[in-house]
């Protein structure tokens, strides 16, 4: 569910969808088997992970796959990439590990707005020239007054209808973290 809720949050901060995420969700369902990235939003089939585990272990050995936890990776940096240096054979830098912070939630205060600008072409255009065109601090602030930090495009709510939604369906889902 953290998962399905980032995508869409992110999609509808680069305004490739204005619909509700239960609707996309509902439509990836119907499609079943046939749901795909070609015919959907494909939220659910992009969090089955086993299934895309699958497609590797027919080509490679379980030993030759390393799998790694994201919420491991975030809680324990050191250890996790610990873990991929020594699948990979190679040292450790020395000093401890630490992971940038980035991809901070976000929502677009003016919804449409954003969606007409993607549809539009000028979103990256607008972004570059206030980049180039304004201070740093400037620029900060131009992204404050566009977008609202922390905010979630989906109540909690709307993810407790999603979950019954998932396990109606039959899937699995873990409760979903809220904040």
């Amino acid at each position: 569910l953290d998962r399905i809720r980032s995508h869409y949050e992110m999609d509808r901060v680069h305004g490739v969808t204005g619909r509700s995420l239960m609707s996309l969700v509902e439509e990836e369902l119907a499609l079943g088997e046939d749901a795909h990235w070609g015919n959907c939003a494909y939220y659910v089939g992009a969090s089955r992970y086993s299934q895309q585990l699958q497609a590797f272990y027919r080509y490679f050995a379980a030993e030759n796959v390393c799998v790694l936890s994201f919420e491991t990776l975030i809680a324990d940096p050191e250890a996790e990439l610990g873990r991929l240096f020594a699948f990979l054979g190679i040292a450790a830098p020395v000093g401890p590990l630490a992971l940038p912070s980035a991809n901070r939630s976000r929502a677009a205060r003016f919804p449409g707005v954003n969606r007409v600008l993607h549809a539009s072409g000028l979103k990256p255009l607008v972004s570059g020239a206030l980049k180039k065109a304004l201070p740093k601090r400037l620029e900060q602030k131009a992204k404050s007054a566009y977008y609202r930090r922390g905010s979630r495009v989906v109540p909690d709510d709307e993810l407790a209808r999603l979950d019954r939604l998932l396990r109606d369906a039959g899937l699995d889902s873990a409760p979903a973290r809220t904040g």
